[in-house]
């Protein structure tokens, strides 16, 4: 990441008020924090430059199979509405295509489809739970 996209960040930060903004991909991790926001005021910091005093983030559990992560930030549901039965549950056999479960953003209900052939073997999130974009929702095998 060059210093004219970190400004284009920064613009985005400012058109949508935001106060911190963090993108993390396999090679770099980048958090952006408009001064004043948070306890530490910062203007950028990255994984690589980012002293010890920075939040340290915890051990990542290794995950066996294929993992199906989070396209966007919502809420997870395994139904496709309350009281109806989980698109799948630990054990289900699922092929390429099949809906897994449901992330809500935005008020859009956003299925999320398997890229895989496999079972279930874990189920990482809680129905109505949070999630991150590229967080893990649950492995195949």
């Amino acid at each position: 990441m060059n210093i004219e996209e970190i400004h284009q960040l920064a613009d985005i930060m400012s058109t949508y008020s935001l106060e911190v903004l963090e993108l993390e991909d396999k090679n770099m991790k980048i958090c952006l924090k408009k001064a004043g926001a948070g306890a530490s005021a910062v203007p950028y910091c990255t994984s690589e430059s980012a002293p010890t005093a920075q939040r340290t983030e915890p051990k990542q559990e290794v995950l066996e199979g294929k993992v199906v992560t989070a396209p966007i930030v919502g809420v997870f549901y395994s139904a496709p509405s309350p009281g109806e039965a989980a698109f799948v549950s630990v054990g289900s056999t699922v092929s390429t295509g099949d809906t897994l479960c449901i992330v809500e953003a935005m008020k859009m209900m956003n299925e999320i489809t398997s890229e895989f052939d496999g079972k279930v073997s874990r189920i990482l999130v809680e129905d109505g739970q949070m999630v991150e974009f590229g967080q893990p929702i649950m492995t195949l095998v």
